[in-house]
């Protein structure tokens, strides 16, 4: 489901991100800018196999507008006994945080439809979607 972060029309204020990921599995974050044409542009990704994101910019306010941040998380549960997969599954915890738009900083987690997992329940992915709106 998509979640709306507004910005001042011309803003140059930065645009802050947090990714913070709870999992059993192994985890990599990505988030993109997607505008309308299909150009996709890489913002951040995570460091490490953990999928957290430490608080960064990803751009400047007036470089995302009209745009859709989406951020993936893809969890790699290859190293948890199968018999576990569906719990892990069903217990990912994924905390969002921006900041630098009109409402100052938002908080947010995934909605139930953001998440599907592989036919055989391995790989998990979590997409959020946010529409950028301009004022």
């Amino acid at each position: 489901m998509n979640r709306n972060f507004y910005i001042k029309e011309g803003s140059k204020a930065s645009v802050f991100l947090e990714v913070n990921v709870s999992t059993q599995g192994s985890a990599d974050t990505f988030v993109n800018k997607r505008r309308s044409g299909g150009s996709v542009e890489l913002l951040a990704d995570s460091p490490k196999h953990d999928g957290i994101i430490k608080r960064q910019v990803i751009a400047k306010a007036n470089e995302l507008a009209s745009s859709v941040i989406t951020i993936t998380t893809m969890i790699n549960l290859e190293n948890v006994p199968k018999q576990h997969w569906q719990a892990a599954f069903d217990n990912v915890v994924i905390d969002y945080a921006l900041e630098g738009g009109t409402d100052g900083k938002q908080e947010f987690g995934y909605d139930k439809d953001d998440k599907a997992k592989s036919k055989n329940g391995q790989i998990i992915v979590v997409e959020k979607a946010i529409k950028v709106i301009t004022l």
